[in-house]
């Protein structure tokens, strides 16, 4: 599987990764071979998450009602674990607000080294983009990037691709073409069948093709000089 004599931790992790850049077969080998050797808390939740992103949800369900059964008080189940596998179910369902939702316990622990370093808050991020709501989902992106550390490499450099689509959404394009130009320098040596930097490339290339559009700040600029405009028309009577 390209990564050998790898324990169900690194396993589980490993499921995790792929399926956060959608190679969801490799996830879910990964994370039966994990959970194969071990029953950890750690393995399972990795497991789960992987699971739930890759299109089980049923297994991925299971786990998170084991765990919550088993550890009613522990901080990294109870604020970690299950907030992320519950979220990643919510996601891969079309669900985006119901994520919002899960993710709730998860909140005064997004930055930190608890469990799966920062997965929350990108999981948080990638629920508000779902919505479409790019000023809050820039917002958690750039909260993310601000506190990373070796921990969640991964999910920094992500979140880099998340911070340009969240920026393309709200009509910030210079911003977006910078974050994807930092995204593809991070990733220039990857694998170029990575099915999200696949998906990146070609999202950059119709950002690059698309019409300017004016960024919501400059609408609303707009609309103030527009409304200006008109008040001081009906002042002075119709020419």
């Amino acid at each position: 599987m390209g990564r050998p004599q790898a324990g169900p931790l690194e396993e589980a992790r490993f499921a995790v990764d792929e399926a956060l850049v959608g190679d969801y077969a490799r996830a879910s080998a990964f994370a039966q071979a994990a959970l194969s050797k071990c029953t950890r808390r750690e393995v399972k939740a990795g497991a789960a998450i992987a699971f739930a992103l890759a299109g089980n949800t049923r297994g991925a369900s299971r786990i998170a009602d084991e765990l919550s059964a088993k550890y009613p008080g522990t901080t990294d189940v109870q604020r970690n674990f299950v907030p992320a596998i519950r979220a990643a179910i919510a996601l891969r369902n079309g669900r985006p607000e119901d994520a919002i939702q899960a993710l709730q316990p998860a909140t005064p622990y997004e930055v930190s080294d608890l469990g799966f370093t920062f997965l929350p808050l990108y999981l948080h991020g990638m629920a508000f983009l779902a919505l479409k709501s790019g000023e809050q989902a820039s917002r958690e992106f750039a909260e993310l990037i601000g506190g990373c550390s070796a921990f969640a490499e991964l999910t920094c450099s992500l979140a880099q691709l998340q911070l340009a689509r969240a920026y393309a959404l709200i009509g910030e394009t210079a911003k977006a073409k910078s974050e994807y130009a930092g995204f593809f320098a991070l990733w220039k040596d990857a694998d170029p069948g990575i099915p999200i930097l696949t998906r990146a490339k070609t999202a950059y290339a119709e950002l690059r093709g698309a019409k300017p559009r004016l960024s919501l700040a400059k609408l609303r600029s707009v609309s103030e000089a527009q409304r200006r405009i008109v008040g001081g028309r009906a002042g002075r009577g119709a020419p």
